[in-house]
């Protein structure tokens, strides 16, 4: 399948590991001219937080209504106006997670990425990763929102010291933004 002059595959791949169920969610809606040609795509991932009751269901619901929400607009061609519609799908997304949680903690991380034949915007929330793959090299385009990746930052600095960076260790890999957020 193409987009623009680019030859492009969708595939995915998931790993359960230990979980007794898997939490991963994904999605993707195409925008086609013809049965071989695409004019945009938006592809979507949610990764429900472990450890948290509904982090499965967090992850279908905040994919199926970010999808909903930005599927009301036209995807190509993307512009400086595509940017508040994501935010606008993201943010209803997130009160719709919010409001099926009801008094549960449920959450899940995000991340979605739309494409069109000249260019590509993205959003993530949470610590899943976006990279991109061009000319053979490959670029990781987000920042974990975690205590680790603010520790760091702060560390690098100069705004805590060594000693306080320490004492956070044990609370790295906390996150500090997610789906399910009031």
């Amino acid at each position: 399948m193409k987009l623009g002059q680019q030859e492009i595959i969708f595939s995915n791949g998931q790993h359960q590991g230990t979980r007794a169920e898997q939490q991963d969610y994904f999605a993707f809606s195409l925008e086609e001219v013809d049965e071989n040609t695409l004019s945009g795509a938006i592809i979507v991932l949610a990764d429900g937080m472990g450890g948290h009751v509904g982090g499965a269901s967090a992850s279908v619901i905040a994919v199926d209504k970010f999808i909903e929400v930005i599927k009301q607009y036209p995807i190509s061609p993307l512009s400086p106006a595509t940017t508040e519609k994501i935010k606008l799908a993201l943010s209803q997304a997130n009160q719709t997670v919010v409001k099926a949680a009801g008094n549960t903690n449920m959450g899940t991380t995000f991340i979605a990425i739309l494409l069109d034949e000249k260019s590509y915007q993205w959003i993530s929330v949470g610590d899943s990763v976006i990279f991109r793959i061009r000319y053979g090299k490959i670029q990781r385009l987000n920042w974990a929102h975690n205590v680790g990746t603010r520790v760091d930052r702060e560390l690098a600095a100069g705004k805590i010291s060594p000693k306080e960076a320490e004492e956070q260790q044990h609370k790295r890999h906390y996150l500090t933004s997610f789906i399910g957020q009031e």
